[in-house]
């Protein structure tokens, strides 16, 4: 009988743990737009703002303020958050050279972060497989109409292919953790079906830099488990499979990518620039005149015209003031920013890193693909610059950072 009653409290206890009451929906509003509503154009992320301070504000009235001052009190994480946002309001004032996007993501993020019940953070980790799922139908979807069915060249998407793929090979090394680590059945399938769906969507936007991000992530992953005893070989065997059969699918467009870099770095090799591979080679060269320019505080706003100024005078060549940015997050900032803003930066993408000691070997794998992702997609590209993929980079660490350390 005691047997009997043990095992009928543990069901009750669970089907409490699962069960999402009203209020907790609408304080997990937010993370729900993440994977979903974010992805829908260059604007839906805009949404948050609202679904922030609704999230707020049913916290604030289901617990008090006593979960914003413990958030803000004790979560070093959020912390570093609120610093970040502190300071894209400091460089916005002071030289301009923060993005809108930038600065509402902090924003947003921040507001849903210092009231977000650490209970509930538990109960969205355990559906998280559910949420990656979803994002990486909208992002297959997205991506689909706009290369096969609408016919749009990259260019032309509403949303950068770049940071968008980003998001993809982020969605996709997340599913990939699940694969490797999980012992659920169900949390397996599921996890199989997003990397499909992820993984297409990002062969599909032909963006280099962010598969570039995925192989070096999914390399890191794999031997990251694999130390821990809990990598399933045969799972990996399945992920390699579906990579090779995805781009087999889509080898039309693969080819006519690899033959386009294949050209440029030909080119580069006869002394010629004219192309996004040079553009960015000649752009990281003159970035050296700039950062030395303004090293602690960046040149802001006067960036560009100080490349002009440059290019006028023979400096640099013309054909690097066309760009707004240096194709390089890490350039970018230093030049933008200067050396606090680099730092500032680095603190963003190195501390969640001295954080995998304290998680379980999930999060810490995703807490670990995750960073590795960014890191790499910053050497081609300016990520933290772009709402979309920030916020995503935010959720995810912010997630995995939350669940119970190990006694």
């Amino acid at each position: 009988m005691t047997s009997q009653r043990a095992i009928k409290m543990k069901f009750i206890e669970k089907i409490r743990i699962n069960k999402t009451s009203p209020h907790e929906w609408l304080i997990c509003l937010p993370i729900i737009w993440v994977f979903s509503g974010q992805l829908i154009n260059s604007d839906s992320y805009k949404a948050m703002i609202v679904l922030s301070v609704i999230s707020l504000i049913t916290s604030v009235w289901k617990y008090g303020c006593k979960t914003i001052i413990h958030n803000i009190t004790k979560n070093k994480w959020i912390q570093f958050i609120g610093v970040m946002l502190l300071s894209t309001i400091f460089y916005k004032e002071y030289n301009n050279s923060i993005s809108n996007g930038s600065l509402r993501a902090y924003a947003i993020m921040f507001v849903f972060l210092i009231s977000f019940p650490n209970k509930l953070s538990n109960k969205l980790f355990h559906n998280l497989h559910w949420l990656l799922f979803i994002s990486s139908l909208f992002m297959l979807t997205y991506t689909i109409l706009n290369m096969y069915y609408w016919n749009n060249p990259r260019a032309l998407w509403d949303i950068n292919p770049i940071p968008y793929t980003t998001i993809s090979a982020t969605v996709a090394i997340g599913s990939v953790c699940y694969l490797l680590t999980s012992k659920s059945k169900q949390v397996c399938n599921v996890s199989l079906i997003t990397f499909i769906f992820s993984f297409n969507s990002l062969v599909i936007g032909l963006s280099r830099g962010p598969f570039l991000a995925l192989l070096c992530s999914l390399f890191i992953v794999v031997i990251f488990t694999q130390r821990k005893k809990c990598l399933k070989y045969g799972r990996l065997l399945s992920v390699i499979a579906i990579a090779v059969s995805s781009i087999i699918i889509h080898s039309s467009l693969v080819t006519e990518r690899v033959r386009n870099t294949e050209n440029a770095i030909e080119t580069i090799k006869q002394g010629g620039t004219d192309t996004s591979i040079g553009a960015r080679l000649k752009l990281w060269h003159s970035s050296i005149y700039s950062i030395f320019e303004k090293p602690i505080l960046g040149l802001g706003n006067e960036e560009k015209s100080f490349r002009e100024e440059l290019a006028s005078k023979g400096v640099i060549e013309q054909e690097t003031t066309q760009w707004s940015h240096y194709h390089n997050q890490y350039i970018n900032t230093l030049v933008k920013q200067g050396g606090v803003g680099l730092a500032l930066l680095m603190l963003l993408i190195i501390y969640p890193l001295t954080q995998l000691k304290f998680l379980d070997t999930l999060p810490a794998s995703m807490v670990l693909g995750v960073l590795v992702i960014f890191w790499v997609a910053a050497l081609t590209d300016i990520p933290m610059n772009h709402a979309q993929p920030l916020i995503m980079y935010i959720t995810l660490i912010s997630l995995n950072l939350l669940q119970e350390k190990k006694e």
